[in-house]
């Protein structure tokens, strides 16, 4: 027998069973002659193939025990974020109850990899989705290379906590589930919450440490820092604001000998003025820049004055390369970003005539460039590669530095690259939109007063003054935007104008109507079946009406009652499945869009009894082949209850199971499969919710 992948077309075999014989798992020894694909079916040796509580049992255990936290808690939030060259999506969890790990604090963050930045996403096939406000219960793992938490396994390791309506109860139902239940007991395709705990603490217990909370989420704390002002609020310069730039005057005798001059301060305030920020220095040409020793005398003159070769004697022959700073006034303070800021009314940098910045014009270069950034507000970095360490770059001989992204970051915290001003925005004062089949076209009037707007907020609601639809970003002084695929129905819009102080009241509302806005028609043939717990509804689409974007199942104890499952359902597919207690059921059907909810279907009872018996087997199981391709038929039971789905049960040997067993998605009778070269033995059995049938004949496929 070959050790190769057999793919049953429509179905791919996975294995994720831990804990369990050698012999019936995907996981091998060295040398083993199967792979992981082959054996991963054997947790049916007996035969058993069941969504019910028992099996799910054992994949609590083995989640269990392979994992080094459990918990149960909700989602409160979704972010995708890069690492390592690498998009990663962290859930952020509040952790309900911690069934398994030590020092799990009340706030976890998941790290998974995939997600979606801008126009770049990653797509990990099998990773686990999550929703805000959905309870979850989790197996998570250590990722060896952070030591971050992550799903056992994918989307394995990810179940969703379900009140199970008949009883009370909660119960845990695997996140890949295909169906979902609509009310349960312990029968119900799911583990009921107690058990959960029971069988985790039975796991083996083990110590495994974890970083709860990526580094990369957490709010970094800056390097930089801002340039005190005698211990008040920092200071800027807030011209910037006006788009008005800093001048800065300086002594046109340069000492003799010198490694530098003018040169090199321009080359320094180029490299502040390159960074993205509403400030910029202005040279204001050469001269006298005051009286002899007039370095540090007040003048509140508005600019920067450079001196070299510390004129007045202010600076020790200690090192220093020089001084930098300036006079502030408390009367104009405004907040940006967060933080109070007041004035500077004068600066000045003084260099000093001894020091480590003599040695070479770039060490020159670099001491003017780090003494401009005090006088423009920031103060020393505790990052190595930035210009405000509080010493020179180590080998400025060789170079002069650039800025570092520590010394960008702060000083577009000081001077962001949009003026904030130093009040709010005033809301925009006319707001419209234009419609081209389902693209919308927003237009808006920045208000001429008042602060001005860093980014502008849209809001979109299904009622005047609402946001419940939409909420989009705009970043100023775009006044514009076009969103596309906008489902049909009326939407009412507003613009709000946002900057770093605070937001603005809204504009005017416009009324957007996408479409004719019509309520689609009542769904057609909306029918139930069941099988002992089991339920599967089917309806068709409404014949009239509007177009479909979803449907509502509502399902209640009496006729037009809703008061056991409202459950939103996708467009597509018509069919939606489940499995509820032993009782009778009321349900009804909604087809929606964004008008609305259309006419409901009448009521229908569905009745939910035990099952009479597990089906009779299927008989006359034959085969085609064409080259790798075998092409399965046989004949359904003969008489007794109608199985839902048909398992395939193939081996190496005459009546083993130790290559694969499959089921099939439905009650068809015929079924197809691609393998690689080999001798197969292939039983079928029938099954429904009371079990499962004895087996069909046997055939042996050969496949040269």
């Amino acid at each position: 027998m070959h050790a190769a992948r057999l793919v049953w077309r429509g179905f791919e075999p996975a294995c994720y069973i831990r804990g369990m014989p050698s012999a019936s798992i995907g996981r091998q020894s060295a040398g083993a002659p199967m792979s992981r694909a082959w054996a991963c079916i054997s947790m049916l040796l007996a035969f058993s193939i069941s969504a019910g509580a028992q099996d799910l049992s054992l994949e609590v255990s083995d989640l269990a025990s392979g994992s080094a936290v459990v918990v149960t808690g909700r989602v409160a939030g979704i972010e995708a974020r890069w690492d390592a060259a690498t998009i990663y999506e962290y859930v952020t969890v509040q952790v309900v109850e911690r069934l398994k790990g030590a020092d799990i604090p009340a706030t976890i963050v998941i790290k998974q990899l995939g997600g979606r930045l801008g126009t770049v996403g990653l797509h990990i096939e099998g990773q686990a989705s999550f929703a805000l406000g959905e309870d979850v219960l989790l197996f998570l793992t250590v990722r060896p290379r952070d030591g971050t938490l992550q799903t056992s396994e994918f989307d394995r390791g990810k179940w969703r906590l379900v009140p199970d309506l008949a009883t009370g109860r909660t119960h845990a139902v695997p996140a890949a589930a295909v169906m979902t239940p609509i009310v349960g007991s312990p029968a119900t395709r799911g583990v009921d919450l107690a058990d959960v705990r029971a069988l985790v603490l039975a796991a083996p217990a083990e110590s495994v440490p974890f970083v709860a909370t990526p580094p990369e989420t957490a709010r970094a704390v800056p390097a930089y820092t801002y340039q005190p002002t005698d211990g008040g609020p920092p200071a800027r310069w807030h011209q910037a604001d006006d788009s008005t730039p800093v001048p800065m005057v300086f002594q046109d005798n340069v000492p003799a000998g010198w490694p530098g001059g003018q040169a090199q301060l321009s080359n320094a305030i180029g490299r502040w003025n390159r960074a993205g920020t509403r400030l910029q220095l202005q040279l204001a040409g050469g001269g006298p820049v005051g009286p002899p020793c007039s370095g540090f005398q007040f003048t509140g003159d508005r600019r920067i004055s450079m001196y070299l070769s510390d004129p007045c004697g202010e600076l020790a022959d200690d090192g220093t390369f020089g001084v930098g700073g300036g006079y502030f006034t408390t009367g104009d303070r405004r907040t940006i970003n967060g933080v109070e800021f007041q004035s500077f009314i004068q600066g000045f940098v003084i260099i000093n005539n001894v020091g480590p910045h003599l040695s070479s014009s770039s060490c020159f270069e670099d001491a003017l460039t780090h003494k401009i950034g005090h006088a423009i507000g920031l103060g020393h970095s505790n990052e190595t590669s930035a210009i405000m360490q509080a010493a020179l770059p180590a080998g400025c001989d060789s170079g002069a530095a650039n800025l570092g992204q520590d010394d960008i970051d702060g000083l577009r915290a000081i001077y962001p690259a949009v003026a904030s001003g130093p009040t709010p925005p005033l809301a925009p004062t006319t707001f419209g939109g234009t419609v081209s089949l389902n693209t919308v076209t927003l237009q808006w009037t920045a208000a001429t007063s008042g602060g001005p707007a860093e980014t502008y907020v849209i809001e979109a609601g299904s009622a005047p003054g609402l946001a419940n639809l939409a909420v989009l970003l705009v970043n100023a002084p775009s006044t514009t935007t076009t969103v596309g695929n906008v489902p049909q129905g009326v939407y009412y819009v507003r613009v709000r104008a946002q900057n770093v102080i605070a937001t603005s009241g809204p504009s005017p509302e416009a009324i957007i109507t996408v479409g004719p806005c019509t309520l689609p028609g009542s769904p057609q043939g909306f029918m139930a079946g069941t099988n002992d717990t089991l339920v599967s509804l089917a309806w068709g689409a409404p014949p009239a009406g509007g177009p479909v974007q979803g449907y509502t199942l509502a399902v209640g104890s009496a006729p037009g009652l809703s008061n056991l499952l409202v459950q939103p359902l996708p467009a597509s597919p018509t069919a939606f499945g489940g499995r509820a207690a032993y009782g009778e059921y009321y349900a009804r059907l909604f087809a929606r869009n964004s008008c609305g909810a259309g006419p409901a279907t009448p009521d229908i009872v569905i009745r939910v009894q035990p099952c009479v018996a597990a089906p009779n087997p299927p008989s006359s199981l034959a085969f085609t082949r064409n080259g790798n391709q075998v092409n399965f038929s046989w004949t359904p039971p003969a008489g007794g209850p109608p199985p839902l789905r048909y398992v395939f049960v193939v081996g190496s040997a005459p009546g083993a199971a130790d290559l694969l067993v499959q089921p099939t998605s439905n009650a068809g009778t015929s079924f197809s499969a691609v393998g690689p070269s080999g001798t197969y033995f292939v039983r079928l059995l029938a099954q429904n919710g009371c079990g499962n049938s004895r087996f069909s004949n046997e055939v042996q496929v050969v496949i040269p």
